[in-house]
């Protein structure tokens, strides 16, 4: 084979899979949930949730927030790690992992967004 075949195969070859890697992150998000719909089939899973802080408590290493949608409410905890100010009222979005503590479901949040109410 000639360069100019070798190379032209490569850089097709590498446009190909960059393509690749960028559908497969928007396939791979979490999937949304309502937070009535969390079961505990979900445990371990990562999830998104929505909704309004209804309550947050500071504990040292982290915070616990209530999280309210339309459907039901459901506890987030968040390490002291997130660089972000939470406080009650605000609408968020969650992304984390579902645990169960006292026979409770709850997130361990991952990713905290404060939602834009335009």
């Amino acid at each position: 084979m000639n360069e100019k075949r070798l190379l032209k195969i490569c850089l097709v070859i590498s446009i190909l899979g960059i393509f690749l890697l960028l559908s497969i992150a928007e396939f791979s998000q979490p999937k949304y949930y309502q937070i009535n719909d969390i079961t505990d089939k979900q445990l371990d899973t990562q999830i998104k949730i929505e909704g309004t802080i209804t309550k947050t408590k500071d504990l040292p290493g982290l915070f616990l927030l209530d999280l309210k949608d339309n459907t039901s409410k459901m506890t987030v905890v968040a390490f002291k790690d997130f660089q972000i100010n939470l406080t009650k009222g605000e609408n968020i979005s969650v992304t984390g992992k579902i645990a169960e503590y006292n026979n409770v479901l709850e997130i361990i949040a991952d990713e905290i967004t404060i939602k834009n109410d335009s």
